[in-house]
């Protein structure tokens, strides 16, 4: 070996010798900094519940008077409160309070067929809120303000079959509603409006 490859040698393990110092001293230090500051008392804002909370879930007061409506929504969010684990039983606390706040039903363009105009389509849009209470005089905790999900379905000239697709379609719209506001409790992004 010649004096070039020996002072090369020595001159890259002097350079591996002064990078793993610094590497270490970066590791030492961002351990030292997770350390101090995990028990600062920070909670993301839009986090989870507290972990193990199982949540039941109710009805607010109603304020839609469609009950199939209502129980597709509470049935959408126990749907995904058991999917992530989360679903108590029973109506205790803590628990997560579903609300539905309105229906609305849009026309989707017009049909004249003669004297006759007819909806070419329908969508319904159901908008509801869920919040959290931990007990009978608890402050609601994680809001989560208005959101709506909508279903659209085509007319029937069967006035029969057309009442049962619009029911199926309000009941689909609130089962994805109940589902939407789970997410969002949980800290999960959602959507708040879809357009009708």
């Amino acid at each position: 070996m010649g004096a070039e490859q020996v002072a090369g040698l020595n001159l890259r393990s002097g350079v591996d010798k002064l990078l793993f110092t610094v590497k270490l001293w970066l590791l030492i230090s961002l351990q030292l900094m997770l350390l101090l500051t995990e028990g600062c008392g920070y909670r993301a804002a839009y986090g989870q519940p507290t972990p193990g909370d199982r949540l039941a879930v109710v009805p607010a007061p109603p304020l839609v008077g469609d009950i199939r409506v209502i129980e597709s929504a509470l049935a959408g969010a126990r749907e995904e409160l058991a999917r992530s684990g989360r679903l108590g039983e029973g109506k205790g606390y803590p628990r997560l309070v579903v609300e539905l706040v309105r229906l609305e039903e849009v026309a989707a363009g017009l049909t004249v067929d003669g004297k006759d105009a007819r909806a070419r389509g329908t969508s319904i849009a159901v908008v509801g809120r869920a919040w959290i209470e931990r007990g009978p005089d608890a402050t609601p905790e994680r809001d989560t303000g208005d959101m709506q999900r909508v279903e659209r379905y085509a007319p029937e000239t069967d006035l029969r079959v057309e009442a049962y697709r619009h029911d199926q379609a309000g009941s689909a719209a609130a089962r994805e509603l109940g589902r939407a506001l789970v997410q969002r409790v949980l800290g999960h992004p959602a959507p708040s409006v879809e357009p009708i």
